[in-house]
């Protein structure tokens, strides 16, 4: 059995940042859609049921099970994508076991999840649904309605053939079911399943609850084998050899015990289960450098639209810059707005969701090269135009490198000059965008200069080189490039040459010249004598952060610590600091700092369920509300302040704060 990486037991929490709520109702905020849950261990009651994005982390809403078992839950009709549900156990909770046909401790630190496509109406939570959701967690894979849909039908065909679906609500098993009560329908098909699972842990304390976490860590990698990261399941509460045999004998018991006539005679029809579950191709349904070919990864190209369509965001003609990240996201214009942060593979095409503007970037490749951008609408996904890449021009006009501007006279910032005109930037000026993305040994920042609205003063230059010398530039996305934009919209050049005459870790400086071309790809301007030069803003000393880094950093009780995988502040984060490495302790954040507003802000607040100032220990649980505080001071694009409060993980252990320092500037790492 080969395992990828080692299950998440069912005791083991999400990172949950959540606060109490009343029984039988549900928070939220612009709740314009809604999900109706039944768990199934048996009846659930007393649970707490939170609704998470798909990345596991953002709270959509949450409640707590009404008297018969299910939940209403409304969330914000902003978000479209899979839904992990989460069923929370805790003191009061409990379930009625079928096996032991008594009422059963859901304790605290229990979960039972299920995921589910957009646009799903009811759910059932099962121990089925769990061992889906262990499968993708297992196997690293990109939750998408596509990869939900398949994940979800792969287990039925494996553990329940009979049903349709594991996600529909089976029949509540409690103390009022008696003979005959089982129907032949898919929710009383599914409630036996149910129960002749549960009876396979008859000999523990609660054994439906016991049978979800052992199947869960035993089928994660995809085979019931009795092993859990290749070693024996302790205690395990059947044989893998037999397990069919055994089930098949427990189905006929409950069905002759609690089935109508024609549920027990559709027992002779069941299929065998099989212990099998492959989910090999749905592996590269995920983002990054694990799935983005070579040939896109990290490149930055313009693309015309065409064939536009009634109702699209574009019109034929319009140019638009894309950058394919190495890390799976994709932005869009000189501004980098971002589109989303990975993609999933549908067909032969790699698949972006903006869900701020509903639509969707299916980019399609062909010979080892870029071929086109095919814009969609959401829900019917209607088809509104495709973008395909600038043709550049075929014989390359001849520069000379003879641009001489004047440096920076002190301090730090961005100089640039443009045909004998010089202008220094020294603050975030386009939309609040760094002028460099990162310092520039890294080799993957842009330098930027902006101003007014002359059209020739207005050009970026993308990806230096590793070293020094000059460099023929131009279309396609090979770095270092020239563009200029006019009102916005990026003009590729014709030809171009750039020459980086010196880069260290805090500075870069050279010369370029460019011959441009328009939005009618006939000649635009030329800038004969362009010169640039940035230096790194300089940080004071202290804050976590040294004199020329970038990025964030922060101090904890006067500890400078590590910053891990930590994204550039954007419309969608505004996370002054996450996942930060304390040495050898767990792992702490800082999230959704209200953006670009000084204050002083007590954790729990914020527009929104799934925006608040929060601090959570070890990605698991967060300390409840209003235990920390967060002092904020906002200038030119640039977060910093101190922090302080007591941090409670899942399991107990508390982090005491007292002199904590924060400081993000914007830029990523």
């Amino acid at each position: 059995m080969n395992i990828k990486n080692v299950v998440t037991p069912i005791l083991i929490t999400l990172p949950l940042l959540l606060a109490g709520c009343g029984g039988g109702s549900s928070e939220s905020d612009d709740s314009s859609s809604e999900l109706s849950i039944t768990p199934s261990l048996g009846k659930v009651s007393n649970a707490e049921v939170i609704l998470f994005q798909s990345d596991g982390s953002t709270q959509l809403a949450r409640g707590e099970l009404a008297d018969d078992g299910t939940i209403k839950i409304s969330y914000s009709g902003s978000y479209s994508g899979p839904i992990i549900v989460a069923v929370k156990g805790d003191s009061d909770a409990v379930y009625f076991d079928e096996a032991s046909n008594t009422t059963v401790s859901f304790g605290a630190g229990k979960l039972l999840r299920a995921i589910v496509p957009s646009g799903t109406k009811t759910t059932g939570v099962t121990p089925l649904t769990e061992v889906a959701y262990q499968l993708s967690l297992n196997n690293s894979i990109a939750l998408t309605d596509q990869s939900v849909d398949q994940l979800n039908e792969r287990v039925r065909k494996a553990l329940a053939p009979e049903i349709l679906s594991i996600i529909e609500p089976p029949t509540l098993f409690d103390d009022k079911i008696t003979a005959g009560d089982l129907k032949n329908t898919d929710a009383g098909r599914y409630a036996l399943r149910l129960a002749a699972l549960a009876q396979l842990g008859a000999s523990n304390a609660s054994p439906a609850l016991s049978i979800a976490e052992q199947l869960a860590q035993d089928m994660a990698d995809g085979v019931i084998d009795g092993k859990s990261s290749d070693n024996a399941i302790s205690g395990l509460l059947y044989d893998s050899n037999t397990l069919a045999s055994t089930l098949d004998s427990h189905l006929t018991t409950f069905a002759t015990k609690y089935g109508a006539a024609d549920l027990k005679s559709a027992l002779s029809g069941y299929a065998a289960i099989t212990k099998t579950v492959d989910v090999k191709d749905l592996l590269k349904q995920g983002a990054g450098n694990s799935s983005l070919p070579s040939f896109v990864s990290g490149k930055i190209v313009t693309m015309e639209y065409n064939s536009a369509a009634t109702g699209s965001p574009y019109a034929n003609g319009d140019k638009v810059l894309f950058s394919f990240s190495s890390s799976g996201s994709l932005m869009l214009t000189d501004q980098y707005t971002l589109v989303a942060k990975s993609f999933t593979v549908r067909g032969n095409e790699y698949v972006w969701s903006d869900a701020t503007n509903n639509l969707e970037y299916a980019l399609s490749v062909s010979n080892n090269a870029i071929n086109e951008v095919n814009v969609f609408g959401s829900g019917t996904k209607p088809f509104y135009g495709q973008f395909t890449l600038v043709k550049q021009a075929s014989d390359p006009v001849t520069l000379d490198l003879t641009g001489d501007g004047a440096a920076l006279a002190g301090g730090s910032g961005a100089t640039g000059t443009a045909n004998k005109t010089t202008y220094t930037y020294t603050g975030h000026p386009v939309a609040g965008s760094p002028l460099y993305s990162s310092v520039p040994t890294t080799k993957t920042g842009f330098f930027t200069a902006y101003d007014g609205t002359n059209a020739l003063t207005k050009w970026t230059i993308y990806g230096f080189p590793t070293t020094l010398g000059t460099y023929q530039c131009g279309g396609g996305g090979t770095a270092p490039f020239i563009s200029l934009t006019l009102s916005g919209v990026p003009y590729l050049s014709a030809s171009c040459k750039i020459e980086v005459t010196s880069v260290s870790t805090t500075e870069v400086e050279g010369r370029f010249a460019v011959a441009l071309e328009g939005s009618n790809k006939t000649s635009f301007s030329t800038v004969s004598d362009g010169y640039f030069r940035y230096k790194v803003p300089e940080t004071p000393a202290g804050n976590g952060l040294g004199q020329g880094e970038l990025g964030y950093s922060m101090d904890v009780n006067g500890k400078n610590v590590t910053v891990n995988n930590v994204p550039a502040l954007d419309g969608a984060d505004r996370q002054v600091a996450d996942y930060l490495t304390l040495g050898d302790t767990p792992t702490f954040q800082i999230n959704m700092i209200p953006e670009g507003k000084s204050g002083s802000y007590t954790c729990g607040q914020g527009p929104n369920a799934y925006r608040r100032v929060a601090m959570s220990y070890q990605g698991h649980s967060s300390n409840n509300s209003g235990s920390c505080t967060v002092d904020v001071v906002y200038a030119n694009g640039v977060y910093s302040g101190t922090y302080s409060g007591t941090l409670y993980s899942n399991t107990g252990d508390k982090m005491v704060i007292t002199n904590g320092v924060l400081r993000n500037d914007g830029s990523s790492l």
